[in-house]
């Protein structure tokens, strides 16, 4: 993400939960946890809220 905001590109987030990891890690295979439910997803909202300007 901030290799994208330096190079002024466009950027989305792709978490996707690997083998082994709970059901509250990522958001991009069902079934989906879409709250903010792991470390990972986390640290994304608050770096995403700090580029941001927005409030946590």
């Amino acid at each position: 993400m901030l290799a994208a905001l330096r190079a002024y590109s466009s950027w989305r987030y792709f978490d996707y939960r690997m083998t082994g990891e709970r059901f509250d890690d990522g958001y991009q295979n069902v079934p989906v946890n879409w709250t903010i439910s792991s470390p990972r997803k986390r640290e994304f909202f608050a770096l995403l809220s700090k580029v941001t300007g927005g409030n946590r």
